[in-house]
């Protein structure tokens, strides 16, 4: 017996694919989208070939991919529960270790905007 069933939700949260760019992910995209289930994907810090929402959902149309949907400044209904998502940070930059100077606040008040008008 499946474990996803053709009426579940599945939430990927990111690093969907190794590929560089968007043409170069149709192989892992097309493989997620033969799988059952809705799948609703949102980026991850590899996900290098993301590109914009409208660019890949036009990507999406021509390839036939359509059990897959971007979780990007958006929110779904799903069943009786509301699905959003926002890029994970570390609020204290003494626990994100990074090559070069980040502003902290500014990644972060970033995501609570987007957040909220998901």
């Amino acid at each position: 017996m499946a474990v996803v069933r053709p009426e579940d939700t599945v939430i990927i949260p990111g690093d969907i694919s190794w590929a560089l760019t968007l043409e170069e992910a149709a192989q892992d995209l097309n493989f997620l989208n033969s799988l059952p289930g809705k799948k609703l994907i949102g980026k991850g810090n590899h996900d290098f070939w993301w590109s914009t929402a409208s660019k890949i959902n036009t990507f999406f149309a021509e390839h036939n991919i359509d059990t897959i949907s971007l979780l990007q400044n958006n929110a779904y209904k799903v069943e009786d529960k509301i699905i959003c998502g926002t890029r994970g940070w570390f609020t204290d930059d003494s626990q994100q270790l990074t090559v070069s100077e980040t502003d902290y606040a500014k990644i972060v008040n970033r995501e609570v905007i987007r957040l909220e008008l998901s």
